[in-house]
């Protein structure tokens, strides 16, 4: 399982991820400015229902909005945190984005 930690001081940056089975010995506070850390674990089986998700709505937009259509809807929305996601799968179909 992956973890990710993220500092809850929001003038703080520190964040990172992990890769680990036990999250007893986890550190708690931040190194960099003392705050509490947030944690959040990520399973391999999310990661897959996730991607499959993505992949699903991707075929579904390119039957209703076609391949133009939602390349300019990707790229309006690209300040979303699945963005990326969106980006990714794109790309692993061979499309070109406008940064790339």
């Amino acid at each position: 399982m992956i973890i990710k930690f993220k500092c809850s001081n929001e003038f703080c940056d520190v964040q990172y991820e992990k890769e680990s089975e036990d999250i007893s010995h986890a550190e708690r506070i931040c190194w960099k400015c003392g705050s509490k850390l947030n944690i959040m674990i990520y399973t391999n089986e999310m990661t897959t229902c996730i991607e499959k998700q993505v992949k699903d709505n991707v075929d579904r937009w390119f039957k209703t909005e076609g391949i133009e259509g939602t390349i300019e809807m990707i790229e309006r929305h690209s300040h979303d945190a699945v963005a990326r996601l969106y980006e990714q799968e794109l790309r692993r179909r061979g499309l070109k984005l406008k940064g790339d």
